[in-house]
């Protein structure tokens, strides 16, 4: 019974270890802001100092208390990919990105790593972005300033 227990904990461990060693999977999404309508977007970009913000403005994402973003530097100036190497990528969809997006906001643990894939003047670029932490209760909270009255 000892031996069975024993072995039982070493198999445990072994599956803890190989769990915590999993490496992070590369994932990629299009973002095609150019052939979507402005009003229509559900990605808007923008630039703030040194970076690019791709800003996903959804209120499906409940844990987060702000919209998802992922940044990269403006000096990324990506790898311009061809269309026939973009077909061989399993992109995800919508749904997809927005599903590992609220996973994430939940465990804290960097499973994946980020590619945006966009078409600029008439290039397709790869790039590797960051997902921003998600805002905490605690960080909303200090945004709010409260003004006595007079």
């Amino acid at each position: 019974m000892k031996k069975l227990i024993l072995l039982l904990l070493i198999l445990a461990a072994s599956f803890y270890k190989a769990d915590a060693q999993k490496k992070p999977v590369a994932v990629y999404y299009l973002i095609d802001t150019a052939s979507i309508p402005a009003a229509d977007r559900i990605f808007y970009i923008r630039t703030n100092y040194n970076t690019y913000e791709y800003i996903l403005n959804c209120s499906c994402l409940m844990p987060w208390l702000s919209d998802a973003t992922f940044i990269r530097s403006v000096n990324n100036k990506g790898t311009i990919l061809t269309q026939a190497q973009v077909d061989k990528l399993k992109l995800l969809t919508l749904r997809e990105l927005i599903d590992i997006i609220v996973k994430y906001s939940v465990v804290r643990k960097k499973e994946n790593i980020f590619y945006f894939i966009e078409n600029r003047e008439g290039r397709l670029l790869k790039y590797k972005v960051d997902l921003r932490e998600p805002e905490s209760e605690y960080d909303r909270e200090r945004l709010l300033i409260v003004i006595p009255p007079k």
